[in-house]
This record gives C-alpha cells, structure tokens and sequence, in this order.
C-alpha cells in the first residue's frame, strides 16, 4: 500500500508537470505568433516553378517574358488582388546572404555587412502587404538590373548618421554597384523567434533561379486559387507543372 501510494504521488507530480510544461509552451507559441513579421501572411498562396537556367542574356529575356505572362493570368483569375514572383518568400526553405557597404568602393568590403538578399518581380511588397517606407518599388517596366531596395535595419547600419539613402549606391559581395530606389520595412525572413535580418531586393531584371517561387494574395480563401492556377499554369507552361502549392501560412 504505501508503495502504490508514493506511486501514485509520482503519477500525478508527473501528470502536474506535463500540464504545467504544456501550458508554457502554449504561451510561448502565442507570444510568437503575435510577433510583427513585416508583411500579412493570411490570404497568401505560394507555389514553386522551375524553368530553364538563365546563362545568358537572350535566355533571361525569354524567362521574364515567361513569367510575365504567367502573372498576368495570374492576376486575371476571379478572387486573386495582386502576383508576383521572389527566388524565396519569408519562412521559407532557403536563406540566401551576401555582403554589402555603402557607396561605390569594392575596397571596402572588407568592413561590410551580411545581409539576406532576395530577388522580387514588382507587385512583391504589394502582394505581402509589406510597407514601403520611402523611395518605390520596382516597376513592371523597370529593365535596370542595378537598383536595389534595402530593409530599414541594413539602411540604419549602413547609414547609421541618418542620411536619406535613396539613389545613394551600394557595392555588395560580388564587387557590383547598385543604386538604391526604396526603403522596405524590415520583414522577418527566416523564424518568429529571431529579429527581422538586414535585406537586400534585387529586381528579376538583375538575374532569376531556375526555380522561383510564384506569390498570389487572394480575396478569401487561398486554397481556392489553386485548381484555377494549376489550370492556368498547365495552359501556359505544360511541361513545366507547379509544385509545393501552398498556403503560405502553412511555413509560419
């Protein structure tokens, strides 16, 4: 008997833990799924397309004007307010990084900083409702591989006196020079749990990947774009099927 007794003393401090450690861990989930990502994740479908790798000019033409005509139907489908493509949306597989100072001098990257870069088609921030805090987007026409927009937090440590960045330069990793055209609200790229990283945006003029990432944000419900999309996407491009459809909040 008072062996079954402490037994059962121990059950129920175990059963109290586990109750207790839930309960944290609940708490812990809901601080962060109150966090401020930069953009509204609700409403959004992804799906992933692989085209041919881009080796020289012609064939970047022949991309672009591929998934310029993808978008447009995209945009055109009932239900769907805006499209665009990235190489990576925010809580994605992949993160993708590379230096960068301020102004023109390859010289001195050696006191450069690391930051998250992304390539984006114009319609990106307006298709994450990420808020554009100066400067503009990229334009639909936008042929000028050299522009770039920066996260808030990488133009404060670039810039750290306050200087106004626009159509300042940057040289980044690579040794190449871009012109600054807008200021991006820092987005949390990679996890809830860590502070939104320093980010560079290059337009798909710059250069695309073989697989890129196509980014819809519907009216409703973003599971219902996508037999519409998998049909569009199928008369268009039939021997290039879209793959992990998704709605985005399914990473978060």
């Amino acid at each position: 008997a008072p062996l079954r007794q402490g037994l059962v003393v121990v059950q129920f401090a175990l059963a109290t833990l586990l109750v207790s450690g839930a309960a944290l861990l609940g708490n812990q989930m809901a601080n962060l799924l109150r966090q401020d990502l930069g953009f509204v994740s609700s409403a959004l479908l992804i799906a992933r397309l692989s085209l041919p790798e881009v080796l020289d000019e012609a064939a970047h033409r022949r991309v672009l004007a591929t998934y310029d005509e993808l978008l447009a139907g995209a945009r055109a489908l009932p239900g769907v307010r805006s499209a665009a493509i990235t190489n990576e949306v925010p809580m994605g597989q992949l993160n993708t990084s590379m230096e960068v100072v301020a102004g023109g001098d390859p010289s001195r990257l050696r006191d450069a900083v690391q930051a998250s870069w992304r390539i984006v088609s114009s319609d990106y921030l307006k298709t994450l409702s990420a808020n554009l805090l100066s400067g503009r987007d990229f334009q639909a026409n936008d042929e000028n591989p050299h522009s770039i927009m920066l996260s808030q937090a990488l133009a404060q440590r670039l810039w750290p006196g306050g200087e106004d960045p626009i159509a300042r330069q940057v040289t980044v990793g690579n040794g190449q020079t871009y012109t600054v055209t807008g200021i991006v609200a820092d987005v949390r790229q990679l996890r809830l749990a860590e502070p939104p990283t320093p980010t560079m945006y290059f337009p798909t003029a710059w250069y695309v990947w073989p697989t890129m990432t196509l980014t819809l944000r519907s009216a409703g419900d973003p599971l219902a774009l996508v037999a519409p999309l998998q049909s569009l996407a199928t008369r268009l491009l039939p021997n290039n099927p879209l793959f992990e459809v998704q709605a985005l909040q399914s990473l978060i």
